[in-house]
């Protein structure tokens, strides 16, 4: 194969029992995954329902700007605990935003940025990141 390709790698995954009221809209009972690639907001619980929102689309999209943010600066988004911690429980993305600035291209930077903002709303769409990441390479 000549070209590169990324699939879904299921970073995130539900754990727990399986309620069929709720497993096809928005709660977990747990979850599990790698840490690094895990949208912050896979960490939240719903104040009333007590359980864990379930990763959606959006959540990929977050895992795929963090692997991309650590293709394009060769460093790893989360270099120690203390910058994992910050960002996914303190919602804090000062190291993570530090990280980002070294990338070169301002198109790159400004998707990446958006792909890993704490509000999923926020996040470009696949078909938007691959849009702008394609025109790039074909401009390269």
């Amino acid at each position: 194969c000549s070209s590169d390709l990324i699939c879904d790698f299921g970073i995130t995954r539900y754990l727990g029992k399986i309620d069929l009221r709720t497993y096809s809209q928005k709660y977990t009972d747990a979850f599990g995954g790698t840490l690094p690639y895990i949208a912050p907001e896979c960490f939240q619980k719903d104040p009333v329902e007590r359980r864990y929102l379930r990763p959606t689309f959006k959540s990929d999209l977050w895992a795929l700007g963090a692997v991309f943010i650590e293709l394009f600066t060769e460093k790893e988004i989360f270099p120690n605990e203390k910058a994992l911690y910050q960002c996914k429980i303190m919602n804090d993305y000062s190291g993570v935003k530090v990280i980002i600035r070294g990338i070169a291209d301002s198109t790159v930077r400004n998707l990446l940025k958006r792909a890993i903002d704490p509000e999923p709303a926020v996040r470009p769409t696949a078909e938007e990141m691959n849009t702008i990441l394609f025109d790039i390479m074909r401009q390269k």
